[in-house]
């Protein structure tokens, strides 16, 4: 089945207001649909988000268990050491992530 939106959040925005506010904007947004038609990818710096210690992480667990599903790299978890410290979502292959991206109708990145 195609999923109308991937969201592709490549940056933690914790050095970028502007970054982090479009974050908390798109969360904010998906808080209170139910079963939202968007998946979320992690890449880069922004896995750190799906990690301990990460300041949204209540958000993503609630979004979450709203059915929004979300997906970080591994190769990214593994050069920042966060791969035994990921508490929402699963792990995979940036090939499958580029996979999910392609199957999108729709594209965002952040």
């Amino acid at each position: 089945m195609e999923q109308p939106w991937a969201v592709v959040i490549s940056q933690n925005g914790l050095s970028n207001e502007d970054s982090h506010a479009d974050i908390h904007q798109l969360l904010s947004m998906l808080d209170g649909v139910e079963n939202p038609p968007v998946k979320l990818y992690f890449t880069t710096e922004g896995v750190s988000l799906v990690a301990a210690g990460s300041p949204i992480l209540p958000k993503l667990k609630k979004l979450e268990a709203n059915g929004v599903e979300m997906v970080a790299c591994r190769t990214c978890l593994d050069y920042l050491g966060l791969r035994d410290h990921v508490e929402v979502g699963h792990v995979s292959a940036m090939e499958h992530i580029m996979t999910g991206m392609e199957r999108a109708q729709n594209v965002v990145l952040l």
